[in-house]
């Protein structure tokens, strides 16, 4: 009887170990099987990632981003790409007569200043141009209109927009407005 016992537990163990290595050759087979991937099954949860090209409007470069995907930043140098990229000279003719010359004297070359949309009455209409301040807010001219008008767009959709003094000349000065804190203090 007991070699009956014994036969019969060592035919079961045999049995288990042979099922447990069918089970995970199958379960092998399936993990190696291109085509049971999680991207090509159409019923599953997760769907296959659309991708498509962008180009860097910082350094030109092209990038292969997702489309769903909230944070599209570019390979080569950092830059957001979905916010446009805003680096642009301007030279501010007309300076405001509220700023007195004794102000204007004290500003340096790479001062700080800020840069907003204004909104202004012009022969009864409401126009928005481009002011640019000084660092206590006191308005030091307004951009011309052929360039404020492709800047517009560009600073409203920017988070953050800097202007620094580049130059001051007799008849005005030469404000550089950027998104780019990297090139604002290298250039």
């Amino acid at each position: 009887m007991t070699k009956y016992i014994v036969g019969v537990s060592i035919l079961i163990v045999f049995l288990i170990v042979f099922i447990t290595m069918i089970f995970i050759r199958k379960r092998k087979k399936a993990v190696d099987d291109p085509t049971n991937r999680l991207f090509s099954n159409p019923n599953s949860k997760i769907q296959q990632a659309d991708y498509t090209y962008m180009t860097c409007e910082r350094c030109r470069k092209r990038n292969y981003v997702n489309k769903n995907s909230l944070h599209k930043l570019c390979n080569n140098c950092g830059w957001n790409l979905t916010e446009p990229y805003v680096h642009k000279i301007v030279h501010i003719k007309d300076i405001s007569k509220d700023l007195k010359a004794e102000q204007l004297a004290k500003m340096n070359v790479n001062d700080r200043l800020y840069v907003y949309i204004d909104h202004i009455m012009k022969e009864g209409n409401k126009v928005a141009t481009v002011g640019v301040y000084d660092s206590n807010y006191q308005l030091i001219g307004t951009v011309d209109e052929e360039i404020a008008k492709d800047l517009i767009p560009k600073i409203d959709m920017s988070a953050r927009v800097f202007g620094k003094l580049k130059k001051k000349h007799p008849h005005g000065v030469e404000v550089l407005i950027t998104n780019d804190v990297q090139k604002m203090w290298s250039y």
